[in-house]
């Protein structure tokens, strides 16, 4: 994948979309007509478009909004209660967005710095990679043993990159093996499911099963080349966002990260970044396959300071 050729100057004036996807009113209820408002007077150069369900955009947000689409509710899946959800209302809303670059986001993100995200999102553009992804959130998902797993929430590239990444089904089949279990304990997050399937397609990737903590070393290869080949990472904070309830603290250590350009980065796992990842694993000699177990490590530590107090 090679850079646009466009200069920062020229991209940093450059419009993008800023797609907001999913519930709107159910999660911000009296504050949704405030959120757009702010929203637009930060930067009445992006294009902001709303993808969503009927009933979940106030009317008086209305003139805030540059693109509104409002889709019937698909209702729950049986591969993930959410997933035709956040399918529908993703797809929607890309295909709604009239700029090249978007960011694909949730109405959990606050933008608290408009210039640093059109920086960001310039970045990304001239960067090379197919899709960036928050840097944080991304190593979180990973440190918690989830191989091929970005964050769903918070995205940005071309709409034609992203519309390939989620490119997907709501029910699996040969060309998207992996998919989500209502209801099991251990089943593929909907992160999980975009990358696993994206990783299938270009980077090599194996099914045998649904369970998010199964490991295969043709599956730890396709981690690499992932981040190697396709995806950039940005700090959030550096992107002018606050991520609010979705933000979490990465503990990996075994990892390197190299600053492509601004606030766009590249992550390379170091030499320890293995067996880092496979600490609380333990290998099924009849099965063979990795399991994690951290779970039921906390278990028996939560067990034991009980039966000590």
């Amino acid at each position: 994948m090679k850079p646009t050729g466009y200069s920062k100057k020229q991209i940093s004036n450059r419009m993008y979309s800023y797609v907001i996807c999913g519930q709107v009113f159910s999660r911000l209820g009296e504050r949704s007509f405030s959120y757009f408002e702010d929203l637009k007077k930060a930067d009445r150069s992006r294009e902001i478009v709303v993808s969503t369900w009927k009933g979940e955009v106030p009317k008086s947000a209305y003139r805030f909004i540059d693109r509104l689409v409002e889709s019937e509710d698909p209702g729950i899946c049986g591969y993930g209660i959410n997933w035709k959800r956040i399918l529908v209302s993703t797809k929607c809303g890309l295909e709604a967005a009239s700029s090249e670059m978007v960011v694909r986001s949730r109405v959990e993100v606050n933008v608290i710095d408009s210039k640093k995200l059109r920086h960001t999102v310039a970045e990304t553009q001239i960067s090379g990679k197919f899709i960036a992804f928050p840097l944080g959130v991304s190593l979180y998902l990973f440190g918690k043993g989830l191989l091929l797993c970005p964050p769903d929430f918070l995205q940005i590239g071309l709409k034609k990159n992203l519309l390939t990444y989620w490119d997907l089904e709501p029910e699996p089949n040969p060309f998207q093996p992996f998919c989500m279990t209502t209801g099991a304990n251990c089943s593929l997050c909907s992160d999980q499911v975009l990358g696993a399937n994206f990783a299938f397609k270009f980077s090599g990737a194996e099914h045998f099963g649904r369970s998010r903590y199964i490991f295969s070393n043709q599956n730890w290869n396709a981690q690499k080349r992932q981040w190697a080949d396709f995806f950039g990472f940005f700090e959030e904070a550096e992107a002018g966002l606050d991520l609010g309830r979705l933000a979490r603290q990465k503990k990996l250590r075994s990892f390197q990260t190299k600053r492509i350009s601004g606030n766009n980065y590249e992550i390379k796992l170091s030499k320890l970044g293995l067996p880092e990842f496979l600490v609380y694993y333990v290998w099924d000699f009849q099965n063979r396959k990795v399991f994690n177990i951290r779970s039921l490590l906390g278990k028996l530590r939560a067990t034991l300071q009980s039966k000590a107090t």
